[in-house]
C-alpha cells in the first residue's frame, strides 16, 4: 500500500544537456507498506525533460529505464542521474 509520495520542486536541480535540452531532476520519495507490516522508503530523482516545448516526467530507477531514456534522448548520456535507493522507514 502506498503511504506517501512526494516530489520536491524546491530542491530540484536544473540543467541542460549537451544538445541544449533543458531538464530538471526532482528529488522523489515514496513510502510503501510491505506485507510484514513494515514500511520501505524509496528515494530517487524524477527526470523532467522538455520535448517539443512540453515538459514530461520520466522515472529512471533502473538500468532498463536508463537504456530506454538514452535510446530516445542520447544527449542524456553525460547527465548524472542519482541511483534509486530503498531503506526501511518508520
Amino acid at each position: 500500500d502506498l503511504v506517501s509520495f512526494t516530489m520536491s520542486m524546491k530542491n530540484a536541480r536544473y540543467g541542460e544537456t549537451s544538445a541544449g535540452r533543458p531538464y530538471a531532476l526532482l528529488p522523489t520519495s515514496t513510502v510503501v507498506r510491505v506485507p510484514n507490516g513494515g514500511r520501505v522508503r524509496g528515494t530517487s530523482a524524477t527526470l523532467a525533460v522538455v520535448d517539443t516545448r512540453r515538459w514530461y516526467l520520466v522515472r529512471v530507477e533502473n538500468e532498463q529505464q536508463r537504456r530506454l531514456l538514452l535510446r530516445a534522448y542520447p544527449d542524456f548520456r553525460r547527465v548524472p542521474i542519482p541511483r534509486a535507493r530503498a531503506v526501511p522507514a518508520r
